[in-house]
């Protein structure tokens, strides 16, 4: 499934400017990591911010989804990993609170979706792709 295709919108409200494909492949080289496609179209709507929908779900399992940092911020957490504890090899993309979803490079190019709940948490897979965890979203 396609970001466009989504009913409702995957953003709430325009609230931040589109991200360019400069930025996009700026970050994906400091970050030296490809971004999962769907995800990039997401950014070129809209630099971060709130989505439209509550989570992610897949049966009972629920997962909420947190704003989506800028890229900027997502360079920002990618250089304080070490002092925030996340992983070689993870990309946070969203946080909230002190839990924080991302994307999981160390299998791959093709990252899977994982969550941790705090710092103290386990990292959880959610989705094996982000095509996944987009055909997963929930409003609810």
């Amino acid at each position: 499934m396609k970001i466009a295709d989504l009913d409702p919108p995957f953003w709430l409200e325009p609230d931040e400017p589109a991200a360019t494909r400069q930025m996009i492949s700026e970050a994906e080289s400091r970050l030296g990591c490809q971004f999962p496609s769907e995800y990039v179209d997401a950014m070129l709507l809209q630099n971060g911010g709130v989505s439209s929908y509550a989570g992610y779900r897949n049966g009972d399992y629920f997962v909420p989804l947190p704003a989506l940092l800028s890229l900027d911020a997502v360079i920002s957490a990618f250089d304080g990993s070490e002092r925030w504890g996340t992983p070689p090899g993870i990309v946070v993309a969203a946080t909230g609170a002190h839990e924080w979803r991302g994307f999981d490079y160390r299998a791959g190019r093709e990252p899977s979706i994982v969550y941790q709940e705090d710092e103290d948490a386990e990292l959880e897979v959610v989705a094996n792709s982000f095509a996944e965890f987009i055909a997963g979203l929930s409003e609810d």
